[in-house]
């Protein structure tokens, strides 16, 4: 394969020379038997030392700039202070290339500070501006959501200034980002069907089932708004990731942490569970982003993590009704035949919402094949779904190609390999059939459930838990609400 060109970067001549070694000597050799496109170096007086020898329509020459605080050997300045004279820099180069710190700083928390004039100022001075460092697999701002193609097109689509290239560790992150989806805007026409699912909201962003979390999940064009429902102990209906308060608030640090009780038929170990709180006290409680990989030290949006207030199943209709933008809502019921033995009935509590909210409900058993795509982070694959490759059909450049399953294990050593899986148990009917949901029981005057003292359900040959009964939805089935209006 043969590239498009050739890029030559000399970054020690002055150690070089030392040594009595001379890079302008392998350069202007070099020259003549090959086309080179770009000549890059950080070092002032090696690029004054071929400018009459290269022809600036074929060869251009590109200054490079390290860290600010270093000391370029030539003139013995910082390349800061060289930053600030570019009309100097013209005099040697017909480009820059500068780390991507020097345009849209970060500050020490990885968050973006406003963007510089430096793109504006070297375009002035007739300069070409590259901007290097990209790397998916090292930390970079939180205000890109762990997406390096959004990172990428900060620097190439915005409405300020755009770079004249990138350098980058990962090509095909830059290739597909300027070949597919700069540019796009926000209105562009879907070049694919599936549905984009929000996950409790854009909750990658933001706490999850906030309003914070919805907004930004409507705002990214998700096109089906998500509400997990759990009940409180006065029967709110209301949006949360799970029925344990602990996974998504931090109401293990408040007075109600002595409310902890261990539910067998609900999750292993103890938790402190929606319906022991009222929608008052529940109301009161700080929001937590959910951190799945803090093993890895990777977390979401640390500046944001306790922010939002939570909504009632009824507040979020009414937000998804005047989000025209939306093409449903998905509810989705958990623990409906253990809150029906508490004397909740979730099911009830969702098709009197959904009602008294004006809808006309389709409802649909979502099974192991869907149509859409269920995520945290709804803006990286609504912005997918318009990319302009997918239009290619066969023509697609092929780094837009899915990679086949098991083919990255080809190119893992053995020794980080994982382990081997045993086989998954095969599921029979019996382990999915689920017996009618109980009635309702009758609350008693206690004051928190005592499902603690439950006996766990036996385990079916499988080794699989059997699952939750539920009204007309099956423990992990959800409701479709199409936003029709009655």
């Amino acid at each position: 394969m043969k590239p498009p060109g050739l890029w030559l970067n000399i970054q020690h001549d002055a150690f070089f020379r030392q040594h009595n070694l001379s890079m302008r000597s392998f350069v202007l050799s070099a020259s003549r038997s090959v086309i080179i496109g770009y000549i890059s170096s950080p070092e002032v007086d090696f690029l004054r030392s071929i400018t009459k020898r290269f022809n600036p329509s074929t060869t251009k020459l590109v200054f490079r700039f390290l860290g600010s605080d270093e000391i370029e050997p030539s003139t013995n300045q910082t390349y800061g202070a060289l930053l600030k004279n570019l009309t100097s820099i013209k005099t040697f180069a017909s480009g820059i290339l500068i780390p991507k710190a020097y345009i849209w700083p970060v500050d020490p928390s990885l968050y973006l500070q406003p963007y510089t004039t430096v793109v504006v100022d070297a375009h002035k001075a007739g300069l070409e501006v590259f901007a290097s460092d990209f790397a998916n697999d090292v930390p970079f701002s939180f205000n890109y959501s762990y997406d390096p193609i959004t990172e990428q097109l900060s620097f190439i689509d915005n409405d300020d200034f755009s770079v004249d290239g990138l350098l980058t560790d990962f090509p095909m992150t830059s290739s597909a980002a300027i070949d597919c989806f700069a540019h796009l805007g926000k209105n562009a026409t879907a070049q694919a069907k599936p549905l984009i699912i929000s996950k409790n909201g854009a909750s990658g962003d933001y706490p999850g089932c906030t309003d914070l979390a919805y907004a930004k999940a409507i705002e990214d064009k998700v096109d089906v708004l998500d509400c997990p429902v759990q009940l409180a102990k006065d029967g709110t209906p209301f949006c949360l990731s799970t029925i344990n308060l602990i996974d998504s608030t931090t109401v293990a640090q408040t007075v109600y942490s002595n409310l902890t009780t261990s539910i067998p038929e609900i999750k292993a170990g103890s938790g402190i569970f929606a319906f022991n709180l009222t929608w008052t006290q529940i109301q009161g409680l700080t929001p937590a982003i959910a951190n799945p990989y803090s093993n890895f030290r990777l977390f979401r949006n640390p500046k944001y993590k306790n922010t939002g207030k939570f909504l009632t199943l009824s507040d979020f209709l009414k937000l998804a009704k005047n989000a025209s933008s939306l093409t449903g809502v998905l509810i989705s019921i958990e623990h409906a035949a253990y809150l029906a033995d508490q004397g909740l009935s979730v099911t009830d509590a969702v098709i009197n919402a959904l009602s008294k909210a004006g809808y006309e409900i389709n409802t649909y058993v979502m099974a192991a094949k869907v149509d859409g795509v269920i995520t945290d982070f709804p803006k990286t694959a609504a912005r997918y779904k318009r990319n302009r490759c997918l239009g290619f059909g066969d023509k697609a450049p092929s780094y837009m190609s899915p990679i086949p399953p098991a083919a990255l294990m080809q190119v893992i050593t053995p020794s980080y390999m994982p382990p081997a899986e045993a086989p998954n148990p095969v599921l029979t009917i019996e382990d999915v059939r689920e017996p009618p949901l109980p009635s309702v029981s009758a609350r008693g005057p206690s004051t928190s459930p005592s499902g603690g003292t439950s006996a766990v359900a036996p385990t079916p040959p499988n080794g699989q838990p059997k699952l939750a009964s539920c009204f007309f939805l099956t423990y992990l089935a959800m409701l479709l609400a199409a936003l029709f209006l009655s």
